[in-house]
This record gives C-alpha cells, structure tokens and sequence, in this order.
C-alpha cells in the first residue's frame, strides 16, 4: 500500500501469521467495543489490507485488501491519522489502475489519485502526474503532469523527482531548463533512484556518481 508498511513489518518481533490474527482480532474487537466504530482501527486495517494483498502471513486475499483499503480511505473523522487516510485513498486508486482486488477502471483510480495528491499524498500526486503523461482514464494534458511531478517531487518522492527532472531536460510539458532539470535528477539520486545515473549516462554524460552527488550546485 504505502513504502513505510514494509520497513515497520521489520520491526515487528513476531511471526507474520500471528500478527495477522492479531490484527484480525483487534479489529473485530474494537467494532464491537465501539458499536461499529473504526476511528482507532484505520491504521490496523492499513497494514491488515496490505498483508492481505502481498500474503503476507495469510495466503492473499484481494478482494479483502482492496475492501480494508477502501474502508480507511473513506474514514474521514477528526481522530483518524490524515496520512493513513490519504495512503488509504492511493491505495483505492492503485488497486482501480490495476485491478487489484476489484475490477480495473482508470478513470476512477484518477479520481481517487486526485483526491490523495490534493491531501498531500506524495505516491498520489505521482500516479496523478502519470495519469496526465500516458493519458489513463483521461486525455493526455503534459502540463497537469508536469504540475503533479513537481508536487509529488516537493513532497520528496524520487519518482517524481525523476521524471520532472527528464522532463526539464526535454521540455516536455515545461519549459527546457538543464540546470532544473539537474536539481531534480540529483535529489532523485540522494532519495535512492539509481534511474538517474543510466538517464545521464545514455545521455553521454559520463561521470562518477561520487562527481554528481557532491560536486553539482
């Protein structure tokens, strides 16, 4: 669902079956207490949801991730966490772009992409801008993509950070500027994207990684 799900499962001690069930019991456990109530739930079915979907201590169960994904992006109460809640969103739209538990439709999976980016959801600004570059469930608008890499870059998203420094590069959907272009592509480097060195080296710019972090301004 989200790239934080995985480093936290590292830091639980106990076997993936167990804290399923853990989970599952959890869960159950406050609907009942709370007459239906989910407000100390969104983040146990977040993570629930994604062990569901990568079958992670269960055998997958699609249609259940994609359910709990849903459940957490529509939650919407003051006492629950805004960045599960927007992860929940970009999941819905992620599991909708790919037909992952429920039935493809990009246009919706647009929607709900929207939806988190606007929430400052940095993974959904950047399936946004990728919506508006290859034209899923939409036209094709180079500019909004462009706008929505730039977000999702702000928001420290290498991906993003990425493809708005191509596409400075290029000028596609911005105007040309190399030395923007070299801004984004080396914070797309320090936040992990190994992309960048194989852009500027197909590029015929051959030089050492160590010469790109530390000596470009």
């Amino acid at each position: 669902m989200v790239s934080q799900f995985p480093n936290f499962l590292q830091q639980i001690f106990i076997p993936p079956s167990d804290l399923v069930q853990y989970l599952e019991n959890t869960i159950k456990k406050t609907a009942t207490d709370d007459g239906g109530g989910v407000s100390e739930t969104t983040g146990n079915k977040s993570l629930l949801g994604f062990c569901y979907e990568y079958g992670i201590g269960t055998t997958p169960k699609l249609n259940s991730a994609f359910n709990l994904y849903k459940e957490v992006a529509l939650h919407n109460d003051k006492y629950a966490q805004n960045f599960v809640n927007m992860a929940g969103k970009f999941a819905v739209g992620l599991c909708l772009g790919r037909g992952i538990g429920t039935q493809r439709n990009e246009a919706e999976s647009r929607i709900w992409y929207r939806i988190a980016a606007e929430g400052g959801e940095a993974s959904g600004a950047n399936s946004l801008a990728r919506c508006y570059s290859k034209g899923y469930g939409g036209k094709v608008d180079l500019y909004k993509a462009a706008y929505w890499y730039r977000k999702s870059a702000q928001l420290e998203n290498s991906d993003g950070q990425f493809t708005l420094g191509a596409m400075c590069w290029s000028g596609r959907g911005v105007s040309r500027d190399l030395h923007e272009g070299f801004k984004y592509l080396r914070r797309a480097y320090k936040n992990g994207n190994e992309t960048t060195i194989r852009f500027l080296l197909w590029r015929g710019l051959h030089f050492s990684k160590f010469t790109f972090i530390e000596n470009f301004n």
